[in-house]
């Protein structure tokens, strides 16, 4: 592969479904994706016409050649992708925001380094999403919403206002969080549930209304 000196250049990290979505997202913006990075898919398989060019132990031969940006291309689980994104900057690289040109955000809304915004979300009014989360196709945060780092909002997710999401916190398919409710850090919302009470850190819940799954009990 011939690398070319620029800051525009970017590799991927990850070779599923997000990954895919992360190349189309980056026709939107000045990010080229030179290839991507995944230890279980061989060596030039193309992925939506991205070459598969390595393991995350070539990463630092793109370092070498200048290239400094860098995507981890992974939403869940979203410990995997704090770790990917700790190492990855650990190693020097820069991770870049993306915001689809396609999503409504609202002037007033912050949104820190790393996050990653996708078509047809909609951000409102003094929203905040923290670092390296994801709201994915479609995902609503509304008014006065924080989504905490490394966090996930899947597609057609709904954060009504005021309502809070820790760190490292996966918000399922279709779910729906009602006003000023706070989900802790390092939780699992159920795909298509409705939390109607705040969910304490590390669990699960799930349906209409959810309800958190019993862990299971160790001798």
């Amino acid at each position: 592969m011939s690398y070319m000196q620029t800051e525009q250049r970017v590799i991927l990290v990850g070779a599923g479904g997000h990954c895919k979505a992360l190349i189309d997202l980056l026709l939107e913006t000045p990010y080229e994706p030179v290839g991507i990075l995944d230890p279980f898919v061989e060596m030039g398989t193309l992925v939506n016409g991205v070459p598969v060019v390595g393991t995350d132990a070539d990463a630092p031969s793109f370092l070498a050649h200048g290239i400094e940006n860098a995507l981890i291309a992974s939403t869940m689980p979203c410990g995997l992708r704090k770790r990917l994104v700790r190492e990855y900057l650990d190693q020097g690289f820069f991770i870049p925001t993306i915001i689809s040109e396609q999503a409504i955000v609202s002037p007033s809304a912050s949104i820190e380094q790393g996050a990653v915004v996708m078509s047809g979300a909609n951000i409102g009014a003094q929203a905040h999403l923290g670092g390296y989360c994801t709201v994915n196709v479609s995902a609503v945060v509304a008014h006065g919403v924080s989504v905490g780092e490394y966090s996930n909002v899947a597609p057609n997710a709904t954060l009504l206002g005021s309502s809070n999401v820790g760190t490292g916190t996966l918000i399922g398919a279709g779910s729906v969080v009602l006003a000023c409710k706070s989900i802790g850090d390092a939780c699992i919302v159920g795909a298509g549930s409705v939390v109607l009470q705040d969910v304490p850190d590390d669990t699960t819940v799930v349906g209409n209304p959810a309800r958190a799954l019993q862990k299971r009990r160790t001798r």
